[in-house]
């Protein structure tokens, strides 16, 4: 599968996710017990610091599985005394962690930045919707503004919707190759395996309540991710379709002509750990 394909695949996913928040960590994990985000600004900045410290103790790279990304978030949640209320906020924090140089080194204009229209007023917006999203008239009544023109001065594509047709067009197209968004828990819970499965990198802010009208978000938090950047080269990522791809091509019949060690000499001359690999191959 290509990667257009991949990020057609989490586009489709995504929107899946907003059609439904039934979660992919497991029932025990989508107890709402477990959606918490701390209110207390101060406790998400020491989580924060807790979870970037033990990936980097860990040496972690992206992708990890889904298992894996939940079985290292409750450790880091008990090395760091975080409440078993804010599981899945510890995962939210340790993939991005494990994303946090790559989408580092990805240019802003190679981004989208995804907010949810319900960060709105929704009693005095005098936004419109078209067929993209919200239109923010920049009134002031809401943080959507300030980090839109943040965003768009950096170079960013800038979406608030809550459909993402949009989305979609812009990943199958190419058009970007990272993103960073606000989210509540559920939808981000659903999203947690498609970008680890196909290897997009992405930052998520939850929004501190769930709700489809007038939640609010860190915004602080939010504006140092959408301005990360590092001068260094992107970090390479394995592809593992063109890694199985350039070795099937070494096995073809007119690569193995071209081996000058006749094969029955090779036969001769195979170790235990020739044999086994050759059955594997012959399999």
């Amino acid at each position: 599968m290509i990667m257009a394909e991949r990020k057609a695949l989490l586009a489709r996913v995504l929107a899946d996710a907003e059609a439904s928040v039934v979660s992919q960590l497991g029932r025990a994990a989508h107890d709402s017990a477990e959606l918490k985000v701390p209110l207390d600004q101060s406790e998400r900045k020491r989580l924060r610091d807790a979870v970037g410290s033990f990936v980097r103790s860990a040496s972690l790279t992206p992708p990890l599985p889904l298992a894996e990304i939940m079985r290292l978030a409750r450790e880091a949640a008990a090395l760091c005394g975080a409440s078993t209320e804010h599981l899945s906020f510890i995962a939210v924090l340790l993939s991005n962690e494990l994303w946090r140089n790559t989408l580092a080194a990805i240019p802003y204009s190679r981004r989208v930045l995804l907010l949810p229209q319900c960060l709105r007023s929704s009693a005095h917006c005098p936004g419109e919707i078209d067929e993209f999203g919200l239109v923010c008239m920049e009134c002031g009544r809401c943080p959507i503004a300030d980090l839109q023109r943040r965003a768009e001065g950096l170079g960013y594509v800038v979406l608030v919707a809550e459909g993402t047709t949009v989305v979609t067009k812009l990943l199958e197209d190419g058009k970007v190759d990272a993103v960073v968004g606000a989210s509540c828990m559920s939808v981000l819970e659903k999203a947690f395996a498609p970008m680890s499965a196909d290897a997009i990198p992405g930052i998520a802010v939850p929004l501190l309540t769930d709700g489809c009208s007038n939640t609010s978000v860190d915004v602080e938090w939010l504006t140092d991710e959408i301005s990360l950047f590092s001068a260094s080269p992107e970090p390479r990522r394995l592809d593992l379709d063109t890694l199985r791809e350039e070795v099937n091509s070494w096995f073809t019949a007119t690569s193995l002509a071209e081996i000058p060690v006749s094969y029955t000499h090779l036969r001769a001359h195979e170790t235990v750990l020739d044999l086994v690999c050759r059955l594997l191959l012959e399999k």
